[in-house]
């Protein structure tokens, strides 16, 4: 895992995500409301580890009097060895196959308190599967990683066989999820009521919530982009945004960015939506495009887009400029990696 600064788009650290490098498969990123801790979930070997963003949040383990933390990208400490790397444990029930690890991750932002302006009671919550057909969200605690409550998941997934695909918080208490191309769900954080609906023609892959609460879906294979009004329970889409969707974010100004795959009716790029009117703005084209998947919204409002195939961009949601970052390697992630997503559903502009 590795740290960019979103303002001087520098590589600040990278980090093991698992104290099994080669199996941990990590495939999502969360970043708490705060933007001072970040999670990972490592599908291969299924755990979960939180990395410290700033030095002040680090622990020293060993007494030194010093924090040791990687400094830059050609700075990866061994496992274990890093003091910015706050904990990691392993889901339970344990997944039973690489399909059924960790995927679906979200922090839930807590209770806020006004005396210190602070969010505490901070909860991690992420889905997986431990057997065939049955599926678990769980709720982590974000100090001690602690698994604190599991909510079963019957009968999930069983066509696709995937665990909980994405995962988010809105401002209302409650944390959204979804089986890959079939199923939405919802948890009530507080009393652990679950609610399910099947999403019919509406296949999800990427997700997200808005700060209305509604659920706003990246689908694959040509399909548009689609919305679930959580106040009337219906599913709505876009009209002609068929593109191969993946992540998918939603800023304080109501914009839908949805990254696109080849394929479909523009190609490769990102899909930019008005959630106010129900339709498209643009679609917008850059110089080197590849396999782009995850897609955030970060504290200054600018638009990341992660490209598998080794780089991000930074897009200005008002000039259109774009920016790349090259960053070698293969970059996976559908969730929430600036704190941006949780901050736009909890805290409406």
């Amino acid at each position: 895992m590795l740290k960019i600064n979103t303002m001087t788009l520098m590589e600040e650290g990278r980090y093991y995500a698992d104290p099994n490098p080669p199996a941990a498969s990590s495939s999502r990123t969360s970043v708490n409301i705060d933007g001072h801790f970040v999670v990972v979930s490592n599908r291969g070997t299924g755990t979960v580890t939180k990395v410290a963003a700033n030095v002040d949040d680090c622990v020293d383990k060993n007494g030194d009097g010093m924090i040791q933390t990687s400094q830059n990208k050609d700075d990866l400490l061994p496992w274990g060895t890093d003091e910015c790397v706050i904990w990691n444990v392993t889901v339970n029930p344990p997944p039973d196959s690489y399909t059924h690890g960790p995927r679906g991750t979200a922090w839930a932002p807590g209770e806020f308190n006004k005396d210190t302006c602070k969010y505490e009671n901070q909860k991690v919550w992420v889905g997986w599967m431990d057997a065939p057909g049955h599926g678990n969200m769980a709720a982590f605690n974000g100090d001690t990683g602690a698994q604190e409550a599991t909510v079963s998941l019957e009968n999930w997934s069983p066509e696709i066989n995937y665990s909980p695909y994405g995962a988010a918080a809105d401002g209302f208490g409650n944390i959204w999820f979804t089986s890959v191309y079939r199923e939405l769900g919802r948890i009530n954080t507080t009393t652990l009521e679950l609610k399910r609906w099947p999403t019919g023609v509406v296949q999800p892959y990427g997700m997200t919530v808005d700060f209305k609460g509604n659920v706003w879906f990246g689908p694959y294979y040509g399909q548009p982009v689609a919305m679930f009004d959580a106040k009337t329970e219906t599913f709505v889409q876009v009209p002609g945004t068929g593109e191969n969707h993946r992540g998918v974010a939603v800023d304080s100004d109501g914009m839908v960015w949805v990254a696109s795959n080849d394929g479909g009716t523009n190609g490769c790029g990102l899909n930019q939506i008005d959630s106010n009117t129900m339709t498209q703005v643009q679609f917008h084209k850059f110089p080197q495009c590849g396999v782009p998947v995850g897609v955030s919204i970060d504290v200054d409002g600018f638009v990341w887009m992660v490209d598998n195939n080794g780089w991000a961009y930074r897009l200005d949601p008002e000039t259109y400029e774009k920016i790349q970052v090259v960053v070698p390697g293969d970059h996976y992630t559908y969730s929430d990696m600036t704190g941006g997503g949780l901050q736009n559903a909890i805290i409406p502009k």
